[in-house]
């Protein structure tokens, strides 16, 4: 979930940037196309989004089955209605997304296709790797801490 996030700033990032980096007396991706590198990174994000949400929702109905708590039941309550909000809208949004990207990357300018081909794939390639670094990093100082505690002789279960 986390790199899908990542993924969809980067993408917002680069489609910003690339729209206002000046190329050759005009903007190196013009409107139309900063918009499909937005449409393309939806596309990307929202089956993840959908499936590790699916993921979620399963855990928190168990959770709420297992404690039968309110605080357990507003969880799930809440991640069934964010489920079927970003399914219903995945459903509405995907084929007008699908339909524009086809169009212009089957009749635009080679070029320009590439490039938000490219820029889709970078921003990919950062959400994945700033994921990996936020883990690796987490997992490193997990691992210092247990290492600490079990050198100082205060061993406990992790």
């Amino acid at each position: 979930m986390s790199a899908s996030g990542f993924t969809w700033c980067y993408s917002i990032l680069l489609a910003l940037g690339a729209a206002n980096l000046p190329y050759k007396g005009h903007m190196l991706l013009p409107p139309r196309y900063a918009m499909a590198v937005l449409e393309l990174g939806y596309l990307v994000v929202i089956l993840p989004v959908i499936g590790s949400g699916i993921g979620i929702l399963i855990s928190s109905w168990q959770n709420f089955m297992r404690s039968r708590s309110l605080f357990h039941g507003g969880v799930a309550g809440y991640n069934t209605f964010a489920n079927v909000y970003n399914i219903y809208n995945a459903s509405r949004a995907v084929p007008m997304v699908l339909k524009d990207i086809v169009g212009l990357l089957g009749k635009g300018d080679k070029d320009k296709n590439w490039l938000v081909i490219l820029l889709v794939a970078l921003a990919a390639l950062g959400g994945a790797v700033t994921t990996f670094a936020i883990v690796r990093a987490s997992a490193r100082a997990k691992a210092y801490k247990v290492s600490y505690e079990l050198n100082r002789g205060n061993a406990r279960a992790y």
